[in-house]
This record gives C-alpha cells, sequence and structure tokens, in this order.
C-alpha cells in the first residue's frame, strides 16, 4: 500500500524511500516483492537494487511561455509555481527550448510578439507537432475585440487569456488544461505501454517496426531484431506462483533496458514471457553484439531459478537476424 502512496500520490514530498534491515542494510528505491524477500533474507543487494527498483521522482508538467510583459510573467510563475515554468524571450529562444529540453505540457503565446500572426498563422513559430494540435497552445493578448478571441479558438488555441490577468482564475484554467493534458497522455500511455513491465507492448512494437522498415528502405540501411524467450519461466510460475512470476517479468524488463544504449533502440514485451528488441542500422554481426550483452547481463545478475534445468539463476534464450528493408 506504501509503494503506490508514494508513486500516486504526494504525502512523500518526492522523497525516495529506503529500506533498512536489523543489521543496519539499506535498500534505496520501491523494491519489487521479490527483491524484497532477498534483501531482508540475505541482507544484500549484488547490484540488483538498480535492476529491481521501480522509484522514480515524479516530474512536473511545464509550461512553456513566449511573453515579454514582465507583470504577465510574474502572475504566471507565482500561481504555477508547482509547475516548471521557462519563460522564452523571442521565437527563436522558444524554438531552441522545444529542441534541447523537448516539448512542454502547454504552451502560452503572447499575441504581440512578431512570430504571432493572427491573420496568417498562430502558430508559425512553432514545428508540425504544435500546429497538428500534439501540445495545447494558449494565447494571451491585450484585444479586447471578440473577433481576435474568434480568430484565436478558430486557429486551433485551447484557449484565449484577456491580459491582465486574475490570478486565480489564471491558476485555475491552466490547472485544468494540465489535468486534462495529463489525463490523456495516461490514456495514450495505456495504449502503449504494457502495464507489468512499463516497456512497450505489441502494438508499439508492430509500428515501430512498420515505420523503421519504411526508413530503412528511404535509406537503405539494415535493421536487426532480437526475439528473447525467458528460459523455463512456467516452470518459474508453477513454483514460486504468478505473483513472484510477475515481479520476475518486471525485473527481466530492467535487465533488458540496461543492454540497450541507444535512443532510438525500441525494446518491447511480445507476449507472455518473450520480448523484443528492434534496432535500428544495425547488421548482423551488431545484433549478435547486443544479444550476447544481454545474456552476459542476465549471468551477471543472477536471479534465482532453482527450478530451471539449465542453470541455477533465471536465463534467457535468443533468437537474431538482421536484413536489409526492401
Amino acid at each position: 500500500m506504501w509503494q503506490h502512496q508514494w508513486k500516486n500520490t504526494d504525502h512523500f514530498e518526492r522523497n525516495i524511500p529506503i529500506t533498512l534491515d536489523e543489521s543496519g542494510a539499506t535498500m534505496i528505491g520501491l523494491p519489487s516483492q521479490l527483491e524484497l524477500e532477498k534483501f531482508f533474507r540475505t541482507g544484500e543487494l549484488n547490484g540488483a537494487s538498480e535492476i529491481y527498483a521501480v522509484c522514480a521522482m515524479k516530474p512536473r508538467q511545464r509550461i512553456l511561455v513566449l511573453d515579454s510583459d514582465p507583470e504577465s510573467i510574474r502572475v504566471i510563475l507565482e500561481q504555477m509555481r508547482n509547475y516548471q515554468v521557462e519563460v522564452a524571450a523571442d521565437c527563436s529562444e522558444l524554438g531552441a527550448q522545444i529542441k534541447t529540453h523537448g516539448m512542454p505540457d502547454l504552451i502560452m503565446l503572447d499575441t504581440s510578439t512578431t512570430c504571432i500572426d493572427a491573420e496568417k498563422n498562430w502558430f508559425q513559430c512553432l514545428d508540425d507537432d504544435v500546429q497538428k494540435g500534439e501540445v495545447p497552445v494558449i494565447l494571451m493578448s491585450h484585444d479586447t475585440d471578440p473577433q481576435a478571441e474568434v480568430a484565436a479558438f478558430e486557429s486551433g488555441v485551447v484557449d484565449f487569456f484577456l491580459k491582465p490577468f486574475h490570478p486565480r482564475v489564471l491558476k485555475a484554467r491552466l490547472t485544468l488544461h494540465l489535468d486534462k493534458c495529463n489525463a490523456e497522455k495516461m490514456l495514450v500511455h495505456q495504449a502503449r505501454y504494457d502495464s507489468l513491465t512499463g516497456i512497450p507492448n505489441r502494438r508499439s512494437f508492430d509500428v515501430h517496426l512498420q515505420t523503421e522498415w519504411d526508413r530503412g528502405i528511404r535509406t537503405r540501411s539494415p535493421m536487426g531484431l532480437l526475439m528473447i524467450d525467458v528460459d523455463y519461466f512456467k516452470a518459474y510460475n508453477d513454483y514460486y506462483g504468478h505473483t513472484r512470476g510477475d515481479d520476475c517479468l518486471a525485473a527481466v524488463a530492467r535487465v533488458l533496458e540496461r543492454c540497450i544504449h541507444r535512443p532510438g533502440d525500441l525494446l518491447a514485451r511480445y507476449g507472455g514471457e518473450e520480448f523484443v528488441v528492434l534496432l535500428a542500422e544495425t547488421d548482423h554481426r551488431g545484433v549478435l553484439d547486443v544479444a550476447e550483452r544481454c545474456c552476459a547481463e542476465f549471468n551477471a545478475v543472477r536471479m534465482p531459478h532453482d527450478y530451471s534445468e539449465i542453470a541455477s539463476h533465471l536465463t534467457v534464450s535468443i533468437g537474431v537476424a538482421s536484413c536489409l528493408p526492401d
């Protein structure tokens, strides 16, 4: 219960929990049941806490503001202090922040800036992802003409704020948009990610495979694939129980994540105890190198599996392939 509360509420004020045993040994993070049992039984970690721990700082939602009005900026910063507010002085700085730090959760634009054109395109300073509506945009203006507000909504913004702001109204409306944004992201995450392991699911893999295949045809570059199966997982489930089996699969995902180093590579749960890794621009030798690294990592971690017929610890079998998309 405390693990659930730590991950889903603010009661712990973003502090990282520490588990202590009677001897004074410590374990940092939110461990799985399997890791907890091992820790209290032996007091040792052997590096496994980095694999099993699922704790992470809850990131704050980001608001990117393009405005040159000091008073407006002051009100936004004061009212939205629980969020990460970033201010850009001009359009080039706005674009640079997006390129460096990624898309924010919400963008606020003042219509008086030179890159905002009500007649042609509200978003000419932003890229295609914003213009497609993937990031909500709010316009701010001193223009009290109702036509300005109509034009704003027709251009695709989610809201129109008239200056000067009422502080509490500003906070309420921004919080509403951010909550909606967070809910939509959660729905997208549930559709694309496996709830047990936290990695992309089969559907995400299928989409990514098609994208990388098409790109490989265009660039004439090879792509590689690893199919990974946990050895004797049925025996693991039968003897340890399904709860421990779930913990095991989550731990397997953490081990495999440590072996995938490039941002463009994809690790996904294919189904059951099967995992898949898609490697862009990778030839057969490169695919073999990744597979051997995965096997070596499992041998180093040595998660106990007393009912395996080939080892005293958990192992995986990996099939590899590489081809030039055609």
